[in-house]
């Protein structure tokens, strides 16, 4: 009895362990099949980040959803859909190329093993086909609900959307996939009966081709090796052999011999010529063409069509041709297609593309004049003659006169810093003559850049106001044109040993704003004032763009004056006293904006003794994002006690407000996480320790309500940090300007002196 018992126990778990051992097998197939088109993953995983985890990716889609339905460019979903289907078309061919060339499985699995990994190829296969539609309707839904409070436009947008994305996979199930014949599609996509059958082994179709026999076993029913063929010592072509294998006829036998360690056998070795292949290498040849010709075209596409084609638009095309650009690498690496040598052709292109980035000279500055002559004032001699200006030009007791700082984040808090000053200007026409100075990062450069440029061209805006103006600026789509250059040409100049100014993406963001410029002051005769210098006459404010030297981690500024005296090591910080050099307003912004991977590192050559010494600069953030460190520096320079009637106002326009109360500590992978953590947060600490030095100085020196900090409190989900703005998040960022003018007015307010 207890040994049917035992009996009957094992019956029972039998079904359990079958079902692991099958289940094991298929997640050891997944693995196998998976680590072969890997780089497609990658790319998934790209789009992933790029448009369902970066807000900046969800503002996009919400810009898109806004282009369809009522503003801007509504020629930007067409190319999208285009994007999308080339990106789709590349993923499916290329996981079967990829597979085609990389599997080797079929040497070491049973029929039924060989059978049942194919299978999980094809629908892998067919799935690449459909993940770029399903991955842009998953982010278009997510920027429409997680937005559907603040934007202007039906769910039926939404709705249309997803049934073009829709149709264009029923499409692609009709043309791959259905049983009714699309003639023209289908024989071009059809392979021949013989590549079929041998790019389903499982063997790797470029691979030598192997075949092991003993040494006395007869080929057919009445011939035997020795008799195959006397001369060539070849096998019969297209004829079983006795162990299942056959040799088509376009094979080349490469060598044959006998071993007799431990037995006795016979090896043929057949080189699979690239001839044999001829439809599926038609296939591949056109589509890879097609593919460099995109890559070209967009390399050399001018920028203001960028902007119509869409950022979204621009990457699904860079992921479809990047895609081919690495199969035809591997293919080359597989099939050798010299076969006089072997050439190790990925191997080749990794060593040119080490020696290209020491032969580049990187992103070298943007520069109007080499060599300037022009003899910029000092801090000290400018602060007096602009003060003794403004006293002499006003009879009243007290005037206040505003320093403004303005924090890094893109478009985020450029146009939150433009909007608060522009709609201040138009509540009064003096409040800009009352600037004295802009100590500004990254994104706040380009706000306040933006503000002080189009001061003197307010008569041109006609019936307009200048928070109008820089509303239409700050809508402008800034990131089409850097995403274009570098996801297209920065890619072909890291091939090219010499730099090219038309693939460079930062020279690309910087005309991209003098465009944005030029289109929202149409009425000007004076020129683009973004495409030229900054001027420091004695009425004009000081401008101070922060920056960091990375060879040296200092903190360094462009300006418009000579620092000498007003900061501490003027001589290696005070960048245009040190090159002498003329660059346009929208390159010494961005030298402030240089965040890379976006925007590249810029760099100086100069000439010390007889050596070329190249510096490079990144954003001004990596030391201090609020520019309060340097405007504490300058204002301890500047002698107010002389000019008793002026009173300092400092106004401070932050990213966001500071609260780390939020945070509970490192809980996961201690060891790397602390000091990473640890190295970035760093950063935000000295922005903490500049902000508190500054109110702290003011508070000594001037006595309480001299100093406004005002921070951003829209989270970067409804506004992100990005180059470009959804009509949606730029009227967010109106409305909050609005709320704040209640706050702001009576700060910068004088008794004697109401705004």
């Amino acid at each position: 009895m207890a040994f049917l018992a035992n009996e009957s126990l094992e019956d029972q778990s039998m079904p359990v362990i079958n079902r692991l051992d099958h289940y094991l097998q298929i997640s050891r197939n997944l693995f196998f099949v998976v680590r072969g088109i890997w780089v497609l993953i990658l790319f998934y995983l790209l789009a992933l980040l790029a448009f369902l985890i970066l807000p900046q990716g969800t503002d996009i889609l919400l810009l898109l959803l806004e282009n369809s339905f009522q503003v801007g460019n509504p020629a930007a979903l067409l190319f999208l859909l285009m994007g999308v289907c080339f990106w789709s078309v590349s993923s499916e061919f290329c996981c079967k190329m990829l597979l085609y060339m990389t599997d080797n499985s079929g040497h070491a699995l049973s029929v039924k093993s060989v059978k049942s990994r194919k299978d999980l190829q094809v629908v892998l296969a067919k799935y690449c086909l459909y993940i770029p539609s399903g991955i842009l309707a998953i982010g278009l839904i997510k920027a429409y609900f997680q937005n559907k409070t603040d934007n202007h436009f039906p769910l039926g947008v939404l709705i249309m959307l997803l049934l073009v994305l829709g149709a264009l996979c029923w499409l692609f199930f009709q043309l791959y996939h259905a049983k009714r014949k699309y003639k023209v599609f289908r024989k071009w996509m059809q392979l021949s009966a013989q590549e079929a059958y041998w790019t389903g082994k499982l063997y790797g179709i470029f691979n030598q081709y192997r075949i092991d026999l003993p040494q006395d076993i007869h080929l057919s029913t009445q011939t035997t090796f020795q008799e195959a063929d006397q001369k060539k010592k070849d096998l019969p072509r297209e004829t079983p052999l006795v162990n299942g294998s056959f040799i088509p006829v376009g094979f080349v036998l490469l060598e044959h011999g006998t071993y007799h360690q431990p037995y006795p056998i016979q090896t043929w070795v057949y080189q699979i010529p690239l001839s044999f292949y001829r439809c599926l290498l038609k296939q591949f040849y056109q589509l890879c063409f097609i593919s460099f010709l995109l890559v070209i075209f967009f390399t050399i596409l001018p920028l203001k069509a960028h902007a119509i084609i869409g950022a979204a638009a621009l990457i699904c095309f860079s992921f479809g041709c990047w895609q081919f650009v690495y199969t035809f690498l591997n293919f080359l690496d597989r099939a050798q297609p010299i076969t006089s040598i072997k050439i190790p052709y990925r191997f080749i292109v990794i060593i040119w593309l080490l020696f290209c980035s020491y032969a580049n000279q990187d992103h070298p500055i943007r520069i109007l004049k080499k060599e300037s002559a022009e003899q910029r004032p000092t801090v000290e001699a400018h602060f007096e003659s602009w003060a003794n200006h403004l006293e002499k030009t006003s009879t009243k007791d007290s005037i206040p006169i505003f320093l403004i700082t303005a924090e890094g984040g893109a478009l985020r808090t450029g146009a939150f810093t433009a909007m608060v000053l522009s709609k201040l200007t138009d509540l009064d026409s003096n409040f800009p003559k009352q600037i004295y100075a802009y100590s500004t990062v990254s994104g706040g450069s380009l706000g306040a850049g933006f503000f002080h440029s189009i001061q003197g061209l307010r008569n041109k805006l006609k019936d307009h106001t200048l928070s109008w103006a820089s509303k239409q600026f700050f809508e402008k789509d800034f990131l089409s044109a850097v995403t274009g250059k570098l996801v297209f040409a920065e890619i072909v100049q890291y091939m090219i040993p010499w730099h090219l100014p038309n693939l460079d993406r930062a020279i690309a963001l910087e005309k991209s704003w003098e465009a944005g410029w030029a289109n929202t002051i149409l009425d000007n005769n004076s020129g683009n004032l973004f495409a030229q210098p900054i001027t420091g006459s004695e009425n004009d404010p000081v401008i101070l763009f922060q920056t960091v030297e990375v060879e040296t981690g200092l903190p360094c500024i462009w300006s418009n004056l000579n620092l000498e005296g007003a900061v501490p090591l003027s001589t290696n910080r005070d960048l245009a006293t040190r090159y002498k050099k003329t660059i346009p307003l929208s390159t010494a912004i961005l030298l402030s904006a240089r965040f890379p991977l976006l925007s590249p590192a810029a760099m100086f050559e100069h000439q010390i003794v007889n050596n070329k010494i190249r510096r490079h600069y990144v954003d001004g953030g990596y030391f201090d994002n609020s520019g309060q460190e340097t405007m504490l520096q300058l204002i301890r320079s500047l002698p107010f006690e002389k000019h008793p009637r002026l009173i300092p106002r400092l106004l401070c326009f932050n990213f966001s407000e500071v609260d780390s109360s939020w945070n509970k500590g490192i809980h996961f992978g201690n060891e790397v996480t602390e000091v990473i953590t640890g190295i970035y947060q760093t950063r935000n600490a000295r922005t903490t320790m500049a902000n508190y030095a500054l109110n702290q100085y003011c508070l000594e020196r001037f006595g309480e309500g001299h100093l406004l900090q005002i921070a951003l409190s829209i989270n970067t989900k409804q506004l992100p940090m990005n180059w470009v703005l959804s009509h949606t998040a730029m009227q967010r960022v109106d409305n909050y300007c609005n709320s704040l003018l209640q706050e702001i007015i009576p700060f910068i307010s004088s008794k004697n002196h109401p705004l």
